[in-house]
This record gives structure tokens, C-alpha cells and sequence, in this order.
């Protein structure tokens, strides 16, 4: 039970021991009247486990299993591994090639150096030469 269920609890009980009223509690908790007098029946009945939501603790009713999801992961991966492994990274090299570009690499001079080009029009400053 975290400190704000507890603080729930308390104010939850004032109310029911009749030391501040519904309303001073809805107030309190920031709820409606009709919402205080939910939570005190459900005091009446389950305790102080009624300001505990009921699902605390338990795994959703929407959780797969763990062996379906590891499927649908295997299964999943090889999908796209297949379709990504046909393109590889000649898919990359097709795309310099429509840019203009010669590769997918910066040109480098004699001393290991990044070449730069002219600008092309239209681009400011300068852009890396490729070489292949």
C-alpha cells in the first residue's frame, strides 16, 4: 500500500466514523460524493484493500503468453532480416549514385584527409567528396 492509498484510508474513515462528512471527503480526495460513498461500501465489505485498485500486482487480462510472443518475435525478425538482407548495402549505394555521388565514403588525399568539394548550387558551404 503506497503513502497516498494510506492517506485515502484515513480520510476514508474519518468519513465513516461520521468526524468529517462525504462531501469534506470527496473534497479531500478529490472525487465525487457518489465516488466517497462507493469506496466506504467497499470498506464495509473488503476492508482496507478497498482503496487498493484490484488489479495490483497481477498481470494483465491482456498479456500474451510468453512462448506466443517469443514466436511472434522469431517470426517477426525473420520477416524483416529477409527483406533487409536482399537490399543490404547496395540499397545505400544506389541511393549516393542518384545523389551524384560516386560512393558511400568520403574521398581521403594521400595523408588520410577528408576531401571537400565544391559546393553544389543551390547548397551552402561544402560537402565531403566520395570516392569508391
Amino acid at each position: 500500500m503506497t503513502q497516498a492509498d494510506r492517506d485515502r484510508l484515513v480520510t476514508l474513515k474519518k468519513a465513516k466514523k461520521k468526524l468529517i462528512t462525504q462531501r469534506e471527503a470527496a473534497e479531500e480526495l478529490g472525487v465525487s460524493t457518489r465516488h466517497v460513498k462507493r469506496l466506504l461500501c467497499a470498506l464495509k465489505k473488503r476492508g482496507d484493500k478497498a482503496v487498493i485498485h484490484g488489479l495490483r500486482r497481477k498481470p494483465s487480462n491482456r498479456r500474451i503468453a510468453e512462448a506466443t510472443e517469443k514466436e511472434a518475435v522469431k517470426t517477426l525478425s525473420a520477416e524483416v532480416t529477409k527483406v533487409w538482407a536482399d537490399l543490404g548495402s547496395g540499397l545505400f549505394a544506389q541511393e549516393a549514385r542518384d545523389r551524384g555521388e560516386q560512393g558511400d565514403r568520403p574521398a581521403l588525399d594521400d595523408a588520410g584527409q577528408a576531401v571537400a568539394c565544391e559546393a553544389r548550387e543551390g547548397e551552402e558551404g561544402a560537402r565531403l567528396a566520395t570516392a569508391t
